[in-house]
């Protein structure tokens, strides 16, 4: 179950991601990672009955997660309620994603720029995996503004994996 957790990334290939969902579920009924990932299985896929079982679920084991308000604005759009959505205060990066969900791309670029940017680069962090391989910001990739910034995070990237070394090996 532990290779379960890869799939954050990966739920591009939804069969297999979500049998690594169920089996560390199985070994473990309330990982919250798992959790979070069979709520997004059902996001990405807009099955509205399975994204509110996994909601209640993520909700019973973790009433208090600050999670919870990300997961309900997710829930609102997939029920076409965009405005009470677009209402739920977000931070940057939770609001840029919800953007992509809905197709908002103007909206996104905007907010990712200000969140990977300012936040990432000023702090020396790159965001490069996460920008190459986050399913929701397939609506942008083409963008050439999203290509540029994928590019700075890449060259940080590189940089560190000189300095650093591959965490892999």
């Amino acid at each position: 179950a532990e290779r379960g957790r890869n799939y954050l990334y990966h739920l591009e290939d939804q069969p297999k991601a979500l049998v690594d969902i169920n089996k560390t579920l199985t070994i473990e009924p309330e990982d919250i990672i798992a959790l979070q990932a069979l709520f997004w299985y059902h996001i990405r896929r807009r099955e509205l009955a399975g994204a509110e079982a996994a909601y209640n679920r993520f909700q019973a084991a973790y009433p208090e997660s600050f999670h919870l308000k990300r997961f309900m604005a997710y829930l609102l759009a997939l029920r076409g309620k965009k405005a009470d959505a677009l209402a739920i205060e977000l931070n940057n990066f939770d609001r840029a994603f919800l953007y992509c969900y809905l197709g908002q791309y103007e909206q996104v670029m905007g907010l990712l720029k200000l969140y990977y940017d300012q936040e990432y680069l000023a702090n020396k962090s790159s965001a490069y995996l996460q920008l190459k391989n986050n399913s929701f910001l397939r609506g942008v990739r083409n963008d050439p503004r999203f290509q540029k910034m994928l590019t700075k995070h890449k060259t940080l990237y590189d940089e560190y994996l000189i300095e650093y070394g591959d965490a892999d090996n």
